[in-house]
């Protein structure tokens, strides 16, 4: 790390574009991984990381058979590259602006679970910023929710749609729909699905996934099960749960989009133990990104303040409930139930 007397020389335009490199780097995790979005070759990049790391007098990231680590220099140089390209993105965007148009680029994360779940508005809101700004360019990647919040943070995304929001100020949320959890077993047919009162006779095991101390955690303790297994991702949880041993939380749309062969069936009785989890689109309050931020979040609420399916379309959901547009952060909690076509518990109101 650079002494306290050393100073940064003012930035050239050969700075900025080796800082461009650098942040692809960061962004791909390595110098390899970075050859193909900035199509040269990794000696030339690796020679350009080398320039820099002359020019601002220190390391920025340590290279070789351990891997790539950005240094604690290098994470400063990273968020400053981050703050100059959101400020050629804004530049570029008041230019357009001007001239009546909105250009630039934004980049959104997705969680893993909404492409299943039919109140997850996802096509609709990228056609909606299709339509009001061709011209901007879309870029999407689906993860978990936990990751999605801790990229928006390193800034690889201008926005995202989770329903994981921790208690931090500097994000601001604009809610889109819900997701309902409920408690799941591997279908036996022709058995019915048992009582949650049965289970632990029936020698179940819960499947933990996240904080004990989270509402699902904390609902897997209230079942008083002899033992449990942890799990990471709901395709993990989903995966225990089909070797028949095991009772967990899934959203109720999942099991319908699983692979073929395993079937689900939600535990009966077991409605105090459902789950809500509110997504919402969210953004960092100290990163604006003006008209293109502006696109996508009235995008994402014409979408999603819709009228809902009817019931047994795209899974059942509730046809009565459009989308809040306002309100505050997720939440876990119980909910009622009803019956559907099956004469399972479905999703509740």
């Amino acid at each position: 790390m650079p002494g306290p007397a050393l100073s940064i020389p003012p930035l050239s335009d050969r700075d900025l574009r080796l800082l461009q490199t650098f942040r692809a780097v960061a962004d791909a995790g390595g110098l390899t991984a970075a050859e193909r979005g900035l199509g040269v070759e990794r000696t030339t990049i690796s020679r350009r990381v080398k320039l820099l790391e002359e020019r601002l007098g220190g390391p920025l990231c340590q290279r070789g058979p351990q891997g790539f680590e950005l240094t604690e220099f290098g994470r400063a140089a990273l968020a400053a590259a981050d703050d100059l390209a959101d400020a050629m993105a804004n530049a570029r965007n008041r230019l357009a602006a001007a001239r009546g148009s909105i250009t630039g680029e934004l980049r959104l994360g997705v969680a893993d679970t909404c492409l299943t779940n039919p109140e997850a508005r996802i096509a609709e809101t990228l056609d909606g910023i299709a339509r009001r700004a061709p011209y901007v360019v879309l870029h999407v990647a689906v993860d978990a929710p936990s990751r999605l919040i801790e990229a928006l943070g390193a800034r690889r995304f201008h926005a995202v749609i989770s329903g994981h929001v921790p208690g931090n100020v500097r994000l601001e949320v604009t809610p889109l729909f819900d997701e309902w959890f409920r408690l799941f077993v591997a279908a036996r047919a022709p058995l019915p699905p048992p009582h949650v009162s049965e289970l632990r006779g029936l020698g179940y095991g819960a499947v933990l996934r996240g904080a004990e101390r989270s509402p699902a955690g904390l609902a897997v303790a209230r079942l008083g099960l002899d033992h449990q297994a942890s799990a990471s991702g709901l395709e993990a949880v989903a995966t225990l749960i089909a070797t028949g041993r095991y009772v967990g939380h899934l959203p109720t749309h999942l099991p319908h989009g699983l692979a073929r062969g395993h079937r689900f069936a939600e535990v009966r009785g077991a409605e105090t133990f459902a789950l809500r989890t509110e997504f919402m689109l969210i953004t960092e309050r100290d990163r604006p990104i003006g008209a293109v931020l502006d696109v996508l979040r009235s995008a994402a609420i014409e979408a999603h303040t819709t009228t809902r399916p009817l019931p047994g379309e795209r899974g059942g959901c509730d046809p009565s409930r459009t989308t809040r547009t306002g309100g505050g952060a997720g939440s876990s909690v119980a909910g009622p139930t009803h019956e559907n076509q099956l004469g399972r518990p479905a999703r509740p109101d």
